[in-house]
C-alpha cells in the first residue's frame, strides 16, 4: 500500500510517497523469506569426515561464506519474489547464517548421537513464528 502526503517547503507543495506494509503479511513473508534463505545455505554445505583424536569419525558442515555466493546468487534469488524493500532480504541473509552457525556449533559440540541418529537429514527449521514477535495493541 502506497500513501501519498503533501508537504509544504518554502512555499513549494511537494508530494511524499510513504509506504505502508499490512504487519501480519509482512511478517509471515519475511518468516518465509528467512526459512528460504536457512534452506538455500543448508543445501550448500559441504560435508566433510573428520577422525577426531579420539578415533571416532564426524561428519563436519562447513558453510558457504563465499561473498559470491552471499551477495550474488542468494541474494539474487531471495529478490526474485520478494515484494518489500532490500534491505529485508540482507537481514534475512544474516540471521540465516547466524541460525546455521548456531546450528553447526550444537552439532559440533553437541551430545552423543543416538543409534541410528543422521546429522545430514537434521536442518534448522523456524519453529514457532509467534515467540520471536509480539506486537501489542496500544489504544
Amino acid at each position: 500500500m502506497v500513501l501519498i502526503s503533501r508537504t509544504k517547503n518554502n512555499k513549494d507543495e511537494a508530494l511524499q510517497q510513504i509506504r505502508a506494509y499490512n504487519v501480519s503479511n509482512f511478517l509471515e513473508d519475511y518468516r518465509f523469506l528467512l526459512q528460504r534463505a536457512v534452506d538455500e545455505i543448508w543445501n550448500n554445505i559441504v560435508w566433510i569426515n573428520k577422525t577426531n583424536k579420539s578415533g571416532r569419525n564426524r561428519i563436519i558442515p562447513i558453510i558457504p561464506k563465499s561473498n559470491e555466493f552471499k551477495n550474488n546468487y542468494l541474494r539474487n534469488l531471495l529478490l526474485k519474489d520478494w515484494r518489500y524493500s532490500k534491505h529485508y532480504v540482507d537481514s534475512s541473509i544474516k540471521q540465516a547464517y547466524s541460525i546455521v552457525k548456531s546450528w553447526s556449533g550444537f552439532t559440533l559440540t553437541g551430545e552423543e548421537a543416538d543409534e541410528g541418529f543422521n546429522e545430514l537429514k537434521r536442518s534448522p527449521r523456524l519453529m514457532n513464528p509467534k515467540s520471536y514477535v509480539s506486537l501489542f495493541k496500544t489504544t
